[in-house]
């Protein structure tokens, strides 16, 4: 019996770091059978340490209560080993949010109804009823985008940080238990209910600490992309009103650029021609504004920013086709894709020993789908695996969320996104369907 609950608790601990921490499952079936074997020795090295009365009992312990669990939980799962080791304990305290309720239930009932009843069979019952509040907890966060999402981002120092709030919590509660053992069963009830608001409260205290600190950060950038595309849109319109300027001026003066011109070649100054026409040129190339016409105002607005901001960086920024107009995705959201996808172009633009550094964007629409497309050429190899889950940015405090936002914003549609580096350009596609 005491086997079946230890399978029990190793399901509960595998779903709730799988679904509700988001940790991918292991392909490799050789790995997820090794760590099955290495799971069920540590309970046979538990059950050791419970008979075995000798000197280096406590390395019994270590090993069977806490080396031997980790490697066996990490071997199931694919990730870094650190990051699953922390997420692996962290999945071990925190399942106490369903455990807690469930047992103190459990406890009062069976101390209320038969103080005798076989606690075995109402463990197991205890088990079954946790794996299944967990089963039901994924059900109802896989409808909620936004937690999926956040736990992607959290990050590992608050896991560990958390994880050891909440250890400190449960020995705290333990020892509380301990103490009132020798109690009545009134009193051992009681204490039941105060190590469980206790424990429920340091859990909730970590959990919106993470979540509140997490949505500062995000409200925090989306105030800074605001601000950008604010002064973006200033800079966009200030220049298409120059651009607009320069036209009429120059259609005020073509009547006498005209007839200075045709006096030349009536003449036949060819030399005070060319002179002529070099400087006319020169002067109109010094007041050009590049215009940026896809469809989307706050898109033409990054767009001709990163234009503008190329010209000092010998950057070329070339764009092609058109958005439609009856788009669903808000401007927000599409401007959020321009221009991380811009701003990450150009710092590897500036990256390089090349002097052509060119970005092409393209964007194509059909009936079907929308296509936006971005490359640029690099000289590194680069792992497209690994984009999102760092930055190389100095201020990883307000970076790093990039590529990430990217990626949520086109999930958020039902769009799809790919990245890709071959033959020296990097490549990302992004496809909404209609």
């Amino acid at each position: 019996m005491g086997l079946i609950i230890y399978l029990l608790c190793i399901m509960q601990l595998i779903v709730f770091m799988r679904n509700i921490l988001q940790v991918k499952l292991c392909r490799n079936w050789l790995k997820v059978v090794i760590g099955i074997v290495v799971l069920l020795l540590a309970k046979f090295t538990q059950a050791l340490y419970v008979y075995y009365d000798g000197k280096g009992e406590w390395l019994l312990y270590v090993v069977g209560v806490f080396v031997m669990p980790t490697i066996g939980a990490s071997l199931l799962f694919d990730e870094p080993f650190i990051k699953k080791a922390i997420k692996y304990w962290f999945a071990v305290v925190y399942i106490d949010i369903f455990c807690v309720p469930i047992n103190t239930l459990v406890t009062i009932i069976c101390n209320i109804l038969d103080p005798n009843v076989n606690y075995g069979l109402a463990a197991i019952i205890e088990e079954m009823m946790v794996l299944g509040a967990i089963w039901l907890a994924l059900y109802l966060f896989d409808e909620k985008e936004r937690f999926v999402e956040w736990i992607k981002k959290v990050p590992m120092s608050y896991f560990l940080i958390a994880m050891l709030c909440g250890g400190a919590a449960g020995g705290i509660g333990s020892y509380l238990e301990f103490v009132a053992r020798d109690e009545s069963d009134r009193v051992q009830t009681m204490m039941l209910v105060i190590v469980f608001i206790f424990k429920m409260l340091v859990y909730i205290l970590c959990i919106g600490f993470a979540v509140t600190d997490y949505f500062r950060k995000i409200y925090k950038e989306e105030g800074i992309m605001k601000d950008q595309y604010l002064r973006m849109s200033k800079e966009h319109y200030a220049g298409l009103a120059a651009h607009m300027q320069e036209i009429r001026r120059l259609k005020h003066d073509m009547k006498a650029h005209i007839s200075v011109i045709n006096k030349y070649v009536e003449d036949g100054s060819l030399e005070q021609l060319k002179r002529y026409v070099g400087e006319l040129t020169e002067e109109h190339m010094k007041q050009n504004v590049s215009i940026v016409n896809t469809g989307n105002e706050l898109v033409d607005a990054i767009i001709s920013d990163g234009v503008s901001k190329g010209y000092g960086r010998d950057i070329v920024i070339d764009c092609m086709g058109e958005l439609p107009q009856d788009m669903e995705i808000s401007d927000f959201d599409l401007c959020t894709i321009f221009y991380n996808l811009l701003s990450n172009a150009m710092e590897a633009c500036d990256k390089l020993n090349i002097e052509e550094k060119k970005i092409h964007i393209k964007l194509k629409k059909t009936n079907d789908e929308i296509r936006i497309v971005f490359e640029n050429p690099v000289e590194w190899e680069v792992n497209v695996e690994a984009l999102g889950t760092y930055t190389s940015k100095s201020d990883k405090e307000n970076h790093g969320f990039g590529i990430s936002n990217i990626r949520s914003t086109v999930e958020k549609y039902d769009g799809n996104m790919a990245m890709s580096a071959e033959n020296g350009v990097f490549k990302t596609v992004i496809i909404f369907y209609k």
